[in-house]
């Protein structure tokens, strides 16, 4: 089982760094991703049903992810601020993974969108502040294994 959180921690903090660099985004490029995405939906919706598969990946990616924190709080069942963390960011996963159940159609993606640069802003900070520390769990996750096993 180390040597698979060993891998799954490398693939986690890759992950992370593509998310964080797509976080550069400016506000006219998402409002222009999202106009085009809005149109692909609207087209695919026509002949078939986009949202399921878009909920049925959304819950398989989420649920390995939950199954990676599990594993490192069982691995590392030791270490309180790897326990602390496991478990938010459980509950962090369970969150998304709702707010992405959720959508059933471009009405509801057209609602998750802020068209407003001061939440598009906040949203962004958020999100390199989770991912930051996404990075630094699954760093530590990776650097307690080669150090201790």
């Amino acid at each position: 089982m180390k040597q698979y959180i060993g891998f799954l921690s490398l693939v986690y903090i890759i992950a992370i760094i593509v998310k964080l660099k797509d976080n550069t985004k400016s506000f006219d490029d998402y409002i222009t991703e999202y106009e085009d995405i809005k149109s692909q939906l609207k087209l695919a919706g026509q002949q078939k049903n986009p949202f399921l598969m878009l909920k049925f990946v959304n819950f398989i990616f989420y649920l390995f992810l939950i199954l990676y924190y599990i594993a490192n709080s069982i691995l590392f069942e030791n270490y309180l601020l790897l326990q602390i963390l496991s478990y938010g960011l459980i509950l962090i996963c369970l969150f998304k993974l709702g707010r992405k159940l959720v959508i059933s159609s471009v009405d509801d993606f057209e609602a998750r969108i802020k068209h407003d640069r001061k939440d598009y802003n906040k949203k962004q900070r958020l999100k390199l502040m989770l991912g930051l520390l996404e990075f630094a769990y699954a760093f530590n996750a990776l650097s307690l294994l080669s150090l201790y096993y």
